[in-house]
């Protein structure tokens, strides 16, 4: 679900239990076959919904999905950076009036392939281990996304999840695949792009927004994880071959 949604879903355990929950946007929901589940939404908002069918996916995982699983999008992103940029295509190809049905399944079986191979390198050791992000996880993750800007230092995070640097490091890097650093340095390459997109600021505006420590320092990561500099993502550079793509 993109930013912003926020609904109350409820689902079936497999022991018959009932399960309600918040979600919010940037999140990914995913519900096994034939598990009994509900949405009541508090207000409009955009979904990206993926049906897939049970042989195909067979092949990548290790046994039946058989839990439920909500975790941020984030986490996914991390994990393969190019599913960012296929969901901001998705939102750009809804808005077009008449888009082509070839072109949106394609899009959809490359995103299908690539959140479930995600799902698969994050939760390797099987259903059981698909769970809902603990707590105190999920809030350190939101308190980065909220604080781009600010002091989001190993030792600083260690601090706001009540951790050790050390086991901090451990714990995160379960949960994201990433250490802290480079999932921070990833997350803020992320919403500098989507700034910069709007046309509504400056390379070195959006530097200083999303925390680098300036024009440079944002540079250098985009050419690391994207392939090109942050100038490719103004919308002047936008239709001439120059924008850059995540290393899959």
């Amino acid at each position: 679900m993109p930013g912003g949604a926020s609904c109350e879903a409820g689902w079936r355990t497999e022991e018959g239990r009932t399960v309600t929950r918040k979600l919010t946007g940037n999140g990914v929901w995913i519900v096994p076959a034939g598990r009994l589940h509900s949405l009541a939404w508090n207000r409009d908002a955009e979904m990206i919904v993926l049906y897939l069918d049970r042989e195909w996916i067979r092949p990548f995982t290790p046994g039946s999905m058989t839990d439920v699983s909500v975790e941020p999008l984030s986490r996914y992103v991390a994990q393969a950076p190019l599913i960012g940029e296929i969901c901001q295509e998705f939102h750009a190809l809804c808005r077009e009036e008449n888009p082509l049905a070839d072109h949106v399944t394609a899009l959809g079986v490359v995103l299908a392939t690539k959140l479930v191979s995600a799902h698969c390198g994050l939760f390797p050791r099987g259903p059981k281990c698909w769970a809902i992000l603990p707590v105190p996880m999920r809030r350190l993750l939101d308190y980065i996304e909220q604080n781009l800007a600010g002091d989001l230092s190993t030792p600083a995070l260690a601090r706001v999840a009540g951790l050790s640097e050390s086991y901090l490091g451990e714990v995160f890097r379960d949960y994201t695949g990433l250490t802290p650093q480079p999932y921070v340095m990833r997350q803020r390459v992320i919403r500098a792009k989507r700034l910069l997109r709007t046309g509504e600021h400056t390379v070195g505006e959006v530097a200083h927004l999303v925390g680098f420590s300036d024009q440079p320092h944002m540079d250098r990561h985009f050419r690391e994880m994207c392939n090109a500099p942050p100038s490719a993502y103004l919308p002047q550079g936008r239709g001439n071959g120059r924008r850059g793509r995540w290393k899959a």
